[in-house]
């Protein structure tokens, strides 16, 4: 297994209804073109300044390139397998509805 990186992808993100009112982004499902095998153990990184750490779930944690690494909860590849969905196991709470850059690294079989 090698672990490598697989994409970089920007997230459009739309501002979500929380309790009634539109003042946060939720990101819970990310959807990126793999083109490698998606039989693979992925971690997303966020690297969007607007992401600020109280809203962050306390096992979210900032690792030392100043990102974010959440965990997959479930990796599901798509019908027409044009690319994979990932559900992270909490959601991420932005301040605004900028683009998100997020970092897609997996662990893959090279042959």
């Amino acid at each position: 297994m090698v672990y490598k990186k697989i994409q970089t992808t920007t997230v459009p993100t739309t501002l979500t209804e929380v309790y009634g009112a539109a003042v946060d982004t939720i990101i819970s499902k990310i959807h990126v073109f793999n083109p490698n095998d998606s039989d693979c153990t992925v971690d997303v990184y966020f690297v969007d300044k607007t992401v600020e750490s109280e809203y962050l779930d306390d096992n979210v944690n900032l690792n030392n390139t100043g990102a974010y690494s959440l965990e997959i909860a479930s990796l599901n590849t798509d019908v027409l397998g044009e690319g994979l969905t990932f559900t992270l196991n909490q959601s991420i709470y932005m301040k605004s509805s900028a683009n998100v850059t997020v970092h897609v690294f997996g662990k893959v079989n090279e042959s």
